[in-house]
């Protein structure tokens, strides 16, 4: 699985979950923070959508919790309301892309695919610059 959803909303993780089907994403949804966060961990989901409605942690608390836990790992923002100033600090917390549910919802399947694959892509990139240093400590050319 590489994409979580959690929305504390039945039709928003519908809607969420019907743009990535027919964009051949395939996902899964959860309405529990906490539970994200401790699959999270057991499984480094690479795209995590976050509806910021969440109950229990605010949906501003639980991007940093999952950029500590997987910086790599893409977070793309649902809200309700889109200020420039949410916008902004969803940015600075580590979000990747931003989406008002009273917009245009129609580019949210193909912007997961994209932060698909800008995070396949980081770990593609680190995994050969490890194997490079790997190499070049044993004597051999990479």
């Amino acid at each position: 699985m590489l994409f979580r959803s959690i929305s504390d909303a039945e039709h928003v993780v519908s809607l969420v979950l019907g743009c990535l089907c027919r964009r051949r994403v395939y996902s899964d949804a959860t309405q529990n923070s906490e539970e994200v966060l401790r699959l999270m961990r057991e499984n480094l989901y690479r795209v995590i959508v976050v509806d910021l409605s969440l109950f229990g942690t605010s949906g501003m608390e639980l991007i940093t919790q999952l950029k500590q836990v997987s910086p790599l790992s893409q977070v793309v923002v649902l809200a309700e309301n889109a200020t420039p100033e949410l916008v902004i600090e969803c940015v600075e917390r580590g979000a990747a892309d931003f989406f008002s549910k009273m917009g245009d919802l129609s580019l949210l399947g193909s912007t997961v695919v994209e932060s698909l694959g800008r995070a396949n892509r980081w770990l593609k990139q680190l995994a050969f610059q490890s194997n490079c240093r790997k190499a070049a400590t044993c004597g051999v050319e990479a």
